[in-house]
């Protein structure tokens, strides 16, 4: 399971980053929108892209943090604490950007 959690939000270095659909229909129709729609819409996305970054850093931070090795009862209490607030946070971040790609959809939804 760590690895496939490891992984999300990254690419192998032999494959090209690819536009997820949330990204290719900001694009797409973002251009159609009003200005106060377009702002609206572009101030969501930026914060979805900046929560996803985020979520990549936690997943390179879960890394480190599972392949380090503890020795005494404090270290790893210390690690579990660590690994469950990068854990909480990267849930809390998941779920925000759940929440704000559904309602771009929606907004963005071809009439």
């Amino acid at each position: 399971m760590g690895r496939i959690r490891g992984g999300l939000g990254r690419f192998r270095k032999d494959r090209m980053a690819t536009k997820s659909k949330l990204e290719q229909a900001v694009e797409q129709r973002a251009a159609d929108l009003n200005d106060a729609q377009r702002e609206l819409v572009m101030s969501q996305f930026s914060v979805y892209k900046k929560n996803a970054a985020r979520i990549s850093q936690i997943n390179d931070q879960l890394d480190a943090v599972n392949a380090r090795t503890v020795t005494t009862r404090d270290e790893v209490r210390e690690k579990q604490a660590f690994r469950a607030s990068l854990t909480y946070e990267q849930t809390q971040l998941t779920t925000a950007n759940s929440k704000i790609a559904a309602e771009l959809f929606v907004f963005l939804k071809e009439e």
